[in-house]
C-alpha cells in the first residue's frame, strides 16, 4: 500500500506518485491549469508560484517524433504473438524531457483507449514504471 505524500498547500489534494494507479489516474484526468493574465490583481503570489511549479508541457518536434515512432511500433507489433518484438529505447542526458515525453505519450494513449472502450472504468491500458 502506498500512502499519499503530504502537501501543505491549502486546497491541494495529497500527491500520489504516477507509479501507482491512483496517481496515474489523477495525472491523466487532471485538466490543465487555465491561463490567466499575469497582471490580474486577484492572482495572489502563492497562486502564481503554484501555477509555475506545475510547468505546463508543450509538445515539441522531438516529442512528436517519439510519438510517431511508438505508434509505428504498436502497429508493427500488434499481431505479433511469438518471437522477437521490436522495441524502443529512449536515452539522453538528465533533464532533457525523457520522462515528460513518455508520460505525455502514456496520457495520450490512455485517453485514446478510454475513448475506444467507453464504460470500462477498470481498464488499465498504461503501465508506468520508474527506472533509475
Amino acid at each position: 500500500m502506498v500512502s499519499p505524500l503530504s502537501n501543505d498547500a491549502a486546497g491541494f489534494a495529497p500527491l500520489v506518485p504516477p507509479t501507482v494507479w491512483q496517481g496515474w489516474d489523477a495525472f491523466v484526468h487532471r485538466p490543465p491549469a487555465p491561463v490567466r493574465d499575469a497582471d490580474d490583481p486577484a492572482w495572489s503570489q502563492a497562486e502564481r508560484e503554484d501555477y509555475h511549479s506545475e510547468l505546463a508541457v508543450m509538445r515539441t518536434p522531438a516529442m512528436d517524433s517519439v510519438f510517431t515512432a511508438v505508434r509505428r511500433l504498436l502497429l508493427v507489433n500488434r499481431r505479433q504473438q511469438a518471437g522477437a518484438r521490436r522495441g524502443l529505447i529512449i536515452s539522453g542526458p538528465a533533464t532533457t524531457g525523457k520522462t515528460t515525453t513518455m508520460m505525455a505519450l502514456g496520457r495520450s494513449f490512455h485517453l485514446a483507449e478510454a475513448r475506444q472502450h467507453p464504460g470500462q472504468d477498470g481498464r488499465r491500458p498504461v503501465l508506468f514504471i520508474s527506472v533509475p
